[in-house]
């Protein structure tokens, strides 16, 4: 092991003395993560904005250094930012800073991470406290089945309408510990029992929920285990995700269009998958409420490809909105009955909420982020495993595929609760390497 390895491994596998590092920051990470599974958006937004306000104060008093890389995910997102805002001058207020909250969110979220790492560089306590953040909130998820053990025998879009339709933290938990998995004394000073105890709650947690988008999420993070990410091995990826692909295709063709679904199933939910985020522009109202998320998407390119120009290079702006072409009852209730929209301002798509707002350049820009997220772990997912950056740049890649993933179906980085716990665990990553102990030697 190098001399710079070496340093790093003290760092971040030797306990660090609280009289020296605070432990504050470690506190704010399961308080954060916690409190984006129950709290309003803006409320997150407030505290972690504070946090983030408090930390900074702190690094900066402390002379500690701010690594310029930051910038490759900071200036894009303030790039769109600014595009956003330009482009959508005159628009209605409130749409508009919305918009800007929207977008200016999961770098204030990332920046938090980063500095909180800063303050406390021990990145396998920062790591315990994701988990513990993860734990809490997988008990607090599983609570209705304590309460009403009958609900097993329920459909699953029932279950789901009893408990929700899941956190977020126990995934992210759920990544970490797949990542790691094997390695658990060696990278997260636990020893096997408490890690099989912790991966099993966690996981029942999140096969509770009967999420889609978390059993995405968990195939990432094994994939991520296997080194499939690492350089050129991704391509093991290519064979499996075929076969996938041509069951779910089949049992689609041979369930869906015959009718004989049952969409209450989680099953029926899994193999309707691909369809409901596929784009289409088909007006049968039945059609249009199983498949939304490929409408809106469908509708929002339509009205992107008929501007001008410059709108599809810069976007249309803050505050813009998707004409659906049809009333959809999208907007709660009043006087109990359902209010109907037609157009709307926020997408399940989030690349193509990014294409109306800020058009191609802002697209391109917000890849940007995701592919030097990537490339940044990938530089150390196929170091030996003696390495512990090796578990950071995999799971840097882990979260970063994660976030490209869950961008198309559940808005990703602009979904403020759900992604909160992978963004302040992104910028976290990032400070662990960017320390001036992962240097080459």
């Amino acid at each position: 092991m190098s001399a710079a390895a070496a340093g790093h491994a003290r760092m971040t596998r030797m306990p660090v003395s609280a009289e020296r590092v605070p432990s504050w920051p470690l506190a704010s990470i399961v308080f954060l993560c916690c409190l984006s599974s129950m709290a309003d958006p803006i409320v997150l937004t407030v505290l972690s904005g504070t946090f983030l306000l408090a930390a900074a104060v702190v690094v900066i008093g402390a002379n500690q250094r701010i690594e310029l890389r930051l910038g490759h995910v900071l200036v894009p997102f303030g790039l769109i930012l600014c595009t956003g805002l330009a482009s959508g001058v005159g628009a209605e207020r409130y749409a508009y800073f919305k918009d800007a909250w929207y977008v200016s969110n999961p770098a204030m979220v990332m920046l938090t991470g980063y500095v909180l790492y800063k303050l406390r560089p021990d990145l396998v306590s920062g790591l315990r406290a994701f988990l513990l953040a993860g734990l809490l909130m997988a008990l607090w998820q599983a609570r209705g089945y304590f309460f009403d053990p009958g609900l097993v025998l329920l459909p699953a879009v029932a279950i789901r309408e009893r408990i929700g339709t899941g956190l977020y933290p126990p995934v992210l938990a759920l990544v970490i510990l797949a990542v790691v998995a094997g390695r658990w004394h060696e990278e997260l000073r636990l020893s096997r029992a408490w890690g099989m105890g912790l991966l099993l709650v966690v996981g029942l947690a999140v096969v509770g929920v009967f999420s889609r988008t978390a059993l995405m999420v968990a195939m990432v993070a094994l994939a991520a285990r296997a080194g499939c990410f690492a350089r050129q091995e991704w391509l093991r990826l290519v064979a499996p995700a075929f076969v996938l692909l041509m069951v779910v295709l089949l049992l689609e063709s041979m369930f869906g269009r015959a009718g004989g679904l049952d969409l209450n199933s989680f099953f029926g939910k899994l193999v309707r998958g691909l369809r409901e985020i596929a784009f289409t522009d088909t007006y049968s109202m039945k059609e249009i409420n199983t498949n939304f998320r490929g409408f809106e998407s469908a509708q929002a390119l339509k009205q992107v490809i008929a501007g001008t120009p410059l709108q599809i290079l810069f976007g249309q702006g803050f505050g813009a909105t998707v004409d659906l072409g049809v009333f959809i009852p999208l907007g709660g209730f009043e006087g109990g009955m359902p209010i109907s929209v037609r157009r709307i301002s926020v997408l399940h798509n989030g690349y193509m909420y990014l294409l109306v707002k800020g058009g191609v350049v802002s697209l391109a820009l917000y890849l940007y982020v995701l592919g030097y997220l990537y490339i940044r772990g990938r530089r150390w997912a196929g170091v030996a495993p003696t390495d512990p950056r090796r578990v950071t740049g995999r799971l840097l890649q882990a979260v970063a595929v994660t976030l490209a993933v869950t961008t198309y179906v559940i808005g990703g980085v602009f979904n403020k609760n759900d992604m909160f716990a992978f963004l302040l665990c992104t910028g976290f990553l990032l400070a662990a390497l960017d320390s001036r102990h992962d240097q080459p030697a």
